[in-house]
């Protein structure tokens, strides 16, 4: 279904808000210093209370999604979810093609657009992963969404400037093993006087 962004939020691997935060406080620096000390003992308390870990997500069914979706290629709302699966299951050229027929069956599908943007990160395609966030934006009124998809947009500008400086030094590298060209204009001579 178009507009599947209530049932499905967007991953986000730094959390809404907390890029560029600064402790600007003492009282701040103080929490977040106190903060390690009180996980650790959270975690040793519960080790030690004998209770069960939290039940996992069952896992989607990859097959009976993919048999689901040869049945009914015309829906947008399925391909999404199979697009997403694929996705999880880090097969991301599966995922881009299936998102990619989400996307031209919903034009509004924001779910689509943000694992799409997703999948071209896994891919390397960081521009067309920049379209796919940006369109995306443009699709919610979500304050909280369009605050995630800027952190994105922050995290893939950062890749960004990381890919261009690697190969900054690969170039660099290949041209200092290069051996130097001898231009003429430094050979002419000046009289001596």
């Amino acid at each position: 279904k178009a507009g599947h962004e209530a049932t499905c939020p967007l991953p986000n691997p730094v959390g809404a808000g907390t890029l560029g935060r600064s402790v600007s406080q003492p009282r701040d620096a103080m929490r977040s210093v106190k903060w390690p000390f009180v996980a650790a003992a959270v975690v040793l308390a519960s080790g030690c209370a004998g209770s069960k870990p939290p039940a996992q997500p069952a896992p989607i069914n990859l097959q009976a999604l993919e048999s689901e979706y040869a049945r009914d290629a015309r829906n947008a709302g399925l391909a999404t979810k199979l697009g997403i699966a694929y996705y999880d299951n880090k097969q991301f050229s599966r995922a881009r093609d299936v998102l990619q027929s989400a996307v031209a069956l919903g034009e509004r599908n924001y779910t689509a657009r943000v694992y799409l943007g997703l999948t071209h990160e896994e891919l390397g395609q960081l521009d067309s992963a920049r379209a796919q966030y940006t369109t995306a934006s443009g699709l919610t009124s979500d304050a909280r969404k369009k605050s995630e998809i800027q952190d994105r947009l922050t995290l893939l500008t950062r890749k960004e400037l990381r890919a261009a400086a690697k190969e900054a030094i690969a170039k660099e590298a290949t041209l200092s093993n290069q051996p130097a060209a001898l231009s003429s204009s430094w050979l002419t001579p000046y009289p001596f006087r």
